[in-house]
């Protein structure tokens, strides 16, 4: 296994410097009264060298990649901007989507950590994700990206080789016809070095007269069995706190005998196996004829949810749902000695949920047999937070309501389905709302705003919808044919439902509301003209 080595970028510690000084800045730039600090005052003027770990995102229906510093270019491979981030390595953008996600749900800054997987090598980053307003309406999230530390290569301990010894020998036989020694008649510079013994002393000799490891029991056992046997035979035996592995082949009476010294092969195997089984990815190594698991680490048991013997006794296509067998195993035909998912994978787990997975793979040596060491990627949570994203970017933070964007979508698509019908807008603004909201703080001010959104919500159904424009104006699409009296009748009605009282911590509050109407086509065929007259007409 090669030794750990370091990303170029901060050192460790520099970097565990830079989250609390970015956190800080977002604080500091958080006016009272705002949900998000603007982005030019956390993300312009004296980021310095923070700004080439920074990734900028914007999300607008979908999370788009809207910037990028240098040190970001390299961790995506990508040096473009403006793309979605859906287009970059399916591991950059499942850390980038999840950490954007929980930002933006939480209303704060988000640190989260992420396992990528380049040319078999695992890196593991820190991520810090800033959530700001911006003045042209998208929401931005700056994502701070640093190597936490070493990086390792676990299949390095499979493809290592090491100097193999090589002897030829001659069985010797008695009267009888019976093998009882060998003799050696050539063996190369290797096999001197590793029988520690001087060029050429050892021609002619027989094994069983010396003094090297050759003449031990058991290594003399195992040879005549070889000459009897007439077929290849293993042996590994520990020599000198050195592992060694023999392998001979008999040919009539010449046996042509191979040392290899596999102590270094031993404890990378043992450093592979500490690196497999701890490994937080989920981890296994299926053989590649018949398919069947031949090792689990325990992270594939817990996110999986079967034991390992199940696990053991299972084939790959158990954890395939049914209608994916075929996909999958025309797949696997086509894979060589490394792959990646070129697509999103379902996969069963034992209690019978399904997680949507990537998966990266390489040809292996395992316990002799030809498999595949595989590492999963779970991208469940990442499809989970797309859809929170494209949720988000059309609903209020803060009532759940649709936001301004998704009432004017919806406005746009009742008019152009209206055919000569009319669609009414009704633009609702709260009387003495700033009143409660200046003398009892925000707070206070928000729960109100939620029992309105609630009231809002239980009285308007159907193809209606009632949105929250921003602030305490609210509006609502009328989008049966409805006629001036039937408009003013609904007004009414939502404005002595909104004028009940609320209670709010044990006091009793009140507030009014005023609507405005403006009913298509007399007042507009579009959606401004319509948004527009129904405000003036408040």
């Amino acid at each position: 296994m090669t030794a750990a080595k370091q990303m170029p970028g901060k050192p460790a510690a520099e970097m565990f410097d830079d989250i609390p000084v970015l956190q800080r800045k977002w604080r500091a730039a958080l006016k009272p009264g705002e949900r998000l600090p603007r982005y030019e005052d956390v993300m312009l003027g004296s980021l310095g060298r923070l700004a080439d770990h920074i990734a900028l995102l914007k999300h607008d229906g979908a999370l788009e990649l809207s910037r990028s510093g240098r040190y970001v270019q390299k961790w995506l491979g990508e040096e473009r901007w403006d793309i979605p981030v859906a287009e970059l390595s399916p591991d950059c953008a499942t850390a980038l989507s999840e950490a954007a996600a929980s930002a933006l749900a939480a209303g704060r800054p988000h640190q989260a950590s992420a396992h990528c997987v380049r040319d078999g090598m695992v890196r593991t980053y820190d991520l810090l994700a800033l959530p700001t307003s911006s003045r042209w309406g998208a929401t931005l999230v700056g994502v701070y990206v640093n190597e936490r530390g070493a990086q390792y290569n676990l299949l390095d301990a499979i493809f290592s080789s090491t100097d193999d010894a090589v002897v030829s020998l001659a069985t010797l036989r008695d009267a009888g016809g019976r093998p009882f020694d060998l003799q050696v008649v050539h063996h190369n510079r290797s096999a001197g070095e590793l029988l520690k013994v001087a060029s050429g002393s050892l021609l002619w000799r027989r094994i069983g007269e010396g003094s090297t490891l050759l003449a031990s029991p058991e290594v003399m056992e195992f040879l005549l069995k070889a000459v009897s046997g007439g077929r290849g035979e293993q042996l590994e035996i520990e020599s000198e706190g050195r592992y060694l592995r023999l392998s001979a082949t008999a040919f009539a009476d010449v046996v042509s005998l191979t040392i290899s010294d596999v102590t270094a092969l031993k404890r990378r195997d043992a450093s592979f196996r500490l690196l497999f089984d701890n490994n937080p990815m989920p981890m296994w190594v299926f053989d590649a004829q018949t398919k069947q698991f031949l090792s689990v680490n325990d992270a594939a048991v817990q996110h999986y949810g079967y034991s390992r013997a199940t696990f053991l006794r299972m084939k790959l296509h158990e954890i395939w749902p049914e209608d994916e067998w075929d996909s999958h195993a025309e797949a696997l035909e086509r894979v060589g000695d490394a792959y990646h998912s070129s697509r999103n994978w379902r996969h069963l787990r034992a209690d019978g949920s399904e997680i949507e997975v990537l998966t990266f793979g390489r040809r292996v040596a395992f316990d002799d047999r030809d498999g595949y060491l595989v590492a999963v990627v779970d991208i469940t949570e990442r499809r989970k937070a797309e859809a929170r994203i494209a949720y988000m970017a059309h609903h209020d933070g803060l009532t759940d309501l649709p936001n301004r964007a998704h009432f004017q979508e919806r406005l746009k698509q009742a008019l152009g389905q209206a055919d000569g019908k009319r669609v009414g807008v009704l633009y609702i603004d709260l009387d003495l709302f700033k009143n409660i909201n200046d003398s009892f703080g925000h707070p206070v001010g928000d729960r109100l705003l939620k029992q309105v959104a609630e009231r809002l919500t239980a009285a308007v159904r159907g193809a209606n919808l009632a949105a929250r424009l921003g602030g305490d104006e609210f509006a609502v699409i009328l989008a049966a044919d409805v006629s001036p009296n039937e408009a003013s009748a609904c007004a009414s009605l939502l404005i002595d439902m909104l004028k009940a009282p609320y209670d709010l911590d044990g006091q009793e509050m009140v507030i009014g509301a005023s609507i405005g109407i403006a009913l298509s086509p007399g007042d507009g065929t579009t959606p401004e003209e319509l948004m527009r007259n129904a405000d003036m007409a408040l």
